[in-house]
């Protein structure tokens, strides 16, 4: 196995685990993308529903 030495484990271990976190980073970036677009559209949507109401 390659993985029998502990330094190739440990580049391994750590590469997997970045890799689980980069993965969470640009979901929760496109998360909270759809959220922010969601209230712009929001607040864009309130003031023009006013005006049309008056």
């Amino acid at each position: 196995m390659v993985l029998d030495t502990p330094i190739l484990s440990t580049l391994v271990a750590a590469l997997v685990i970045l890799g689980i976190g980069y993965t969470m980073g640009t979901i929760l970036d496109y998360m909270t993308q759809k959220v922010r677009e969601r209230k712009a559209s929001r607040e864009i949507d309130e003031p023009t529903i006013c005006r049309e109401s008056f």
